[in-house]
């Protein structure tokens, strides 16, 4: 058996340019996330484990774009400002993956999670150095 409590947060802002745009987009995101999980583990053999059970995830966050163009009206510059929420669309999950020991300090990790509004995959190697 096992826990997970994991809180991720992130404030991102960033300057976004095409050749063919009048001026450059400015964006941020203001983002956090918490997952709590609990599960089973189980040894198929030496090398590999298989883990999984339902999870809860929470999301919360804002995103903002800030854009000017061409008013081809006049030929001057309009700028305009938007802003979208991120909020959860669901909480309660679930997840299921696999350990596979490639070397005795190194592990491939590949992972499943669903909730009803999103899917998500990851793989990954870890070593221990």
């Amino acid at each position: 058996m096992g826990g997970l409590l994991q809180a991720n947060w992130a404030e991102l802002d960033g300057k976004l340019y095409a050749k063919h745009w009048a001026a450059s987009d400015f964006v941020e995101a203001d983002i956090a996330e918490i997952q709590i999980a609990v599960g089973a583990t189980c040894m198929l053999s030496d090398r590999v484990s298989v883990y999984g059970e339902p999870f809860l995830h929470f999301i919360d966050g804002e995103l903002k774009d800030i854009f000017s163009e061409v008013d081809t009206g006049t030929g001057g510059l309009l700028t305009s400002e938007y802003s979208w929420d991120i909020e959860k669309d669901s909480a309660f999950g679930g997840y299921l993956g696999t350990q596979v020991k490639i070397t005795q300090n190194c592990s491939l990790n590949i992972e499943f999670q669903h909730t009803a509004a999103a899917d998500a995959f990851a793989a990954g190697v870890a070593c221990r150095f």
